[in-house]
């Protein structure tokens, strides 16, 4: 179907196999992003015990987000987005799993009450979760603009 967007322009909506192309590598380019925090809880549980839990996991949500953007990289230099707005559905797309997982798992599999899981996003008590999912939201967006930055710095460059 093709509509007109503000400028008169013609647009359409993508093609399934278009959609595809997007949401299937980025969706595997998660299971990156859980791998990552996998060990990065592991390695949490190790030095929670000296720093305390909640200094632990203030640590633990920032050295995620460290670990996070790299990965990004990555997916996008194997997977590239063609626009900023794919990008940040990419990022939703990382948001949701990430969220959903946290949730079902958390809940299903460690056996944690939904008011504890939701404690997790209390900003006020110091928690810092939501600000790591925001991270792993923009995080394909920031690697599509380092791509961009990286392409403007060598066009700019004598050969």
């Amino acid at each position: 179907m093709t509509e007109q967007d503000s400028t008169g322009t013609s647009t359409r909506a993508p093609l399934a196999s278009e959609v595809s192309t997007l949401w299937r590598p980025w969706a595997t380019g998660w299971l990156g992003v859980l791998g990552l925090s996998v060990v990065n809880g592991g390695v949490h549980r190790a030095y929670e015990p000296v720093l305390g839990v909640l200094p632990a996991e203030q640590l633990s949500n920032a050295t995620l987000l460290a670990i996070v953007l790299p990965w990004a990289v990555v997916v996008d230099r194997r997977h590239p987005t063609s626009s900023t707005r794919e990008a940040l559905e990419a990022g939703a797309l990382w948001g949701a799993l990430t969220v959903a997982f946290e949730f079902l798992g958390g809940h299903y599999v460690n056996g944690d009450s939904w008011e504890t899981l939701i404690r997790a996003y209390d900003v006020t008590a110091g928690h810092l979760w939501p600000v790591a999912v925001a991270g792993i939201v923009l995080a394909p967006a920031a690697a599509r603009m380092r791509r961009g930055a990286g392409d403007r710095r060598g066009r700019n460059q004598l050969p």
